[in-house]
């Protein structure tokens, strides 16, 4: 709210035991001291992961330091409500739907949704400019156009305690499907996601959602975080806020609406749907001169062929400017992979030149990599692959299937997704790529459906290895692959009888955990290989004649897992180093 005086407004020193000047005070100096150059003295960085329990700690301590001061000066004070991060996973009990608030403020004998029922709704976190007209029905206007929310839950909503806080939801408007998606972006970057979209449809980009509306959504004259930091003493602000990034709230509707990638119905259309996926950064790349920068399970959908939307451009793309795409068409009955979510993406322009944004994100192995190097097309392509391995072992089967005895955290992989700091992540990724025996640990985590899929990943990791990761050669890998499988499969549960179980819709999905898992690519400092093409790399077998691999039906014996700790063993790490 932009509210003159905000802070003595809200908190006015007659209705504090204490003026607020003589707690600042306290805080700032002595065995009370919680603040050093005006910063807090223990709170966390909210920048890692899983810090919800160390900031509900914080806000006690900074509690119970002020409950004592005001004890010591004469003023006790009944005990206050207390900050707990205990519904983060489970929900907060008796809420009308589930509620996972990272952090919930409340007293200590009455955690529950009740007891927050007499708040502002919009301080609860409910959207204003969602209009409930009934019971279960729900529009948004974007642009003067109202369209009617499809379902009672969004399709996404980003957990993370600081980022952009992106919320999709399905909607319907004149018997159409699209997708609303709701962000707070950084205002400092140069291109919206509109405006990158429309950019990459000009040049007839295929492959990508089409903007049909755009906003910034403006409730009571706030359109971004800037309205109430303002309100602060601008003293305290030129400190404090200066380095903040400064975020606006942006609409978009998107077109078409699809399905997530886990939902694919069989292994080539799952190939074929991450195919059509590099084709459209190849074209955003090559053509637009967009990178994408963001490439993760969650941001590849599956569209029937015919939703595909069609280039922008009134004449066709000339083959050398597809690449790939010229060559191969949509396979009958598959759907298509459709390439989402270019916030991050990076537009080049005409001179092809590579600047370091703000959500520039490279994981990187220690100590071959002491600098941020530029984010390059193969370092997404790279991305691609950990896409595959995520779906692999994640997944039992067709259909959105998780796996019941398959723990990612208790794999061979747990470093991959809990690591302590993206510099050990990349380390345990690099060590897993380009070490032979950590590369077939990962393949024993495959669940035994996509085992004929190893083949695919090895020669895709062979190509990172041998540095020739290029557009061209991932697509024929690809390409090869789906060549070999069948068009129909009849896998069920009898297949994997240990793994099979039904997707839990109320699991929570830590999306900073999950874009590393699956996005993050490691980054060496090495030339750039785009250019360079090997010789095409095939499936053959020792007779010269193309390769079927076998179906396994049961589960390979796991070896001894070991747990990569603080980034690459000594050893690969000089193997990195030497290149």
């Amino acid at each position: 709210m932009d509210v003159p005086d905000l802070l003595s407004t809200l908190f006015p020193d007659a209705c504090l035991p204490l003026p607020a000047a003589d707690i600042l005070a306290k805080l700032s100096n002595g065995s009370s001291t919680l603040y050093i150059d005006r910063k807090g003295k223990f709170c966390p960085d909210l920048a890692k992961l899983d810090v919800e329990n160390d900031v509900a700690d914080f806000f006690n301590h900074f509690a119970f330091v002020i409950e004592n001061i005001c004890a010591a000066a004469g003023r006790p004070q009944p005990k206050g409500r207390r900050g707990t991060a205990k519904f983060v996973d489970h929900g907060v009990e008796n809420a009308p739907n589930v509620r996972k608030p990272e952090f919930f403020l409340g007293s200590e004998a009455n955690l529950d949704w009740p007891n927050t029922s007499n708040h502002d709704p919009a301080v609860r976190g409910y959207d204003p400019t969602i209009v409930e007209t009934a019971p279960g029905v729900r529009h948004i206007e974007v642009k003067g156009r109202k369209y009617d929310i499809v379902g009672s839950n969004a399709l996404f909503i980003c957990e993370g305690i600081r980022g952009r806080g992106t919320v999709c939801w399905r909607v319907c408007h004149g018997g159409k499907e699209f997708v609303i998606k709701d962000t707070w972006d950084d205002d400092a970057r140069p291109n919206t996601e509109a405006q990158i979209l429309d950019i990459a449809m000009s040049y007839g980009v295929v492959g990508i959602p089409q903007v049909e509306a755009s906003e910034i959504v403006d409730v009571g004259g706030i359109k971004g975080t800037d309205a109430l930091r303002s309100s602060l003493p601008s003293d305290i602000y030129e400190e404090e806020c200066a380095h903040i990034e400064k975020r606006l709230h942006c609409r978009l509707v998107l077109a078409p609406f699809g399905h997530a990638l886990h939902t694919f119905s069989t292994r080539k259309e799952l190939l074929s749907a991450s195919r059509d996926a590099i084709e459209a950064h190849q074209i955003l790349y090559d053509k637009a001169k967009i990178l994408h920068r963001d490439i993760s399970a969650n941001n590849i959908l599956l569209i029937p062929s015919a939703q595909m939307p069609p280039p922008r451009s009134a004449s066709p793309l000339s083959p050398d400017a597809v690449g790939a795409s010229s060559v191969h068409t949509a396979t009958p009955n598959l759907r298509r992979g459709l390439l989402i979510d270019v916030n991050r993406a990076l537009v080049l322009g005409s001179t092809g030149e590579h600047k370091t944004a703000p959500a520039h994100r490279i994981v990187r192995t220690p100590n071959v990599c002491k600098t941020l190097p530029q984010h390059l097309p193969r370092h997404d392509l790279e991305s691609f692959l950990y896409v595959l391995i995520w779906i692999c072992v994640h997944y039992a089967g067709p259909n959105g299937v998780v796996r019941q005895n398959f723990k990612i955290y208790d794999s061979w992989l747990k470093d991959w997704v809990g690591g302590t700091s993206y510099k050990s992540i990349g380390g345990c990724k690099g060590y897993s790529i380009l070490a032979d025996d950590a590369w077939e640990e990962v393949l024993n985590c495959f669940a035994p459906y996509f085992e004929p899929l190893k083949t695919c990943a090895t020669v895709w990791r062979k190509l990172f290895r041998d540095k020739q990761l290029n557009y061209k050669e991932v697509s024929h890998v690809l390409q090869t692959a789906i060549d070999l499988l069948d068009d129909s499969e009849t896998w069920s549960s009898k297949d994997d009888p240990a793994g099979y179980g039904a997707w839990n819709l109320n699991k929570r999905k830590r999306q900073v955990e999950a874009n590393l898992a699956l996005g993050g690519s490691i980054a060496k400092e090495d030339h750039d290989v785009f250019n360079d093409h090997g010789p095409p790399l095939k499936f053959l077998q020792s007779d010269g004649s193309p390769e079927r691999v076998p179906v396994a039906r049961s589960v390979p014996e796991l070896r001894a897992r070991k747990s990569i700790k603080n980034g690459l063993k000594p050893n690969h790490r000089r193997m990195l180093s030497m290149g």
